[in-house]
């Protein structure tokens, strides 16, 4: 099978990431603003979860464009895999922090936007271990999927800050 070669790094992928950074630097400070916590554990829970999550759905969004792979291959590869998996997970915690902020003080739902880590990173672990059983992830040689990979490593220590906490 012949080599692939890379997708180059352009400045739409610049723009793209440069905006999910901003949103999700927005989004940490709202979640900053509601944490009771000490320092040493407000800063990685409450501004590394939106930062990640930023640039999550921006490499999501990049890896998405074309030229890319058919979609079975693409998920196949451990740093889409890692991007899918966790925006998968953030979806699902998103609904019941809606629900808890809709029960009563929204800040509820802000503050326990911090503990999205907890549900990304085991979600991350396990596609990845569930890639190297199954044999099939395939890295691409390229900026894209270790980008992923640096993502999905994110999302795992930020797991294993909640659960030190």
């Amino acid at each position: 099978m012949p080599r692939v070669p890379c997708r180059k790094f352009t400045l739409a992928d610049i723009m793209v990431l440069v905006a999910a950074s901003a949103a999700g630097l927005a989004l940490a400070r709202s979640v900053l603003e509601t944490q009771n916590s000490p320092w040493y554990f407000a800063y990685p829970m409450g501004a590394g979860s939106p930062i990640v999550l930023g640039l999550t759905v921006g490499l999501l969004g990049i890896r998405l464009r074309k030229p890319r792979p058919a979609a079975r291959r693409l998920f196949r590869q451990p740093g889409a895999a890692a991007s899918l998996v966790a925006l998968a997970s953030v979806a699902v915690w998103s609904v019941f922090l809606g629900i808890r902020a809709g029960s009563g003080n929204p800040d509820r739902g802000l503050e326990g936007f911090s503990y999205v880590g907890a549900s990304a990173g085991p979600a991350v672990l396990g596609a990845w271990i569930l890639l190297g059983i199954t044999q099939t992830g395939r890295r691409e040689p390229g900026w894209l999927d270790r980008s992923g990979l640096a993502l999905g490593c994110g999302w795992i220590v930020l797991m294993v800050v909640v659960l030190l906490r």
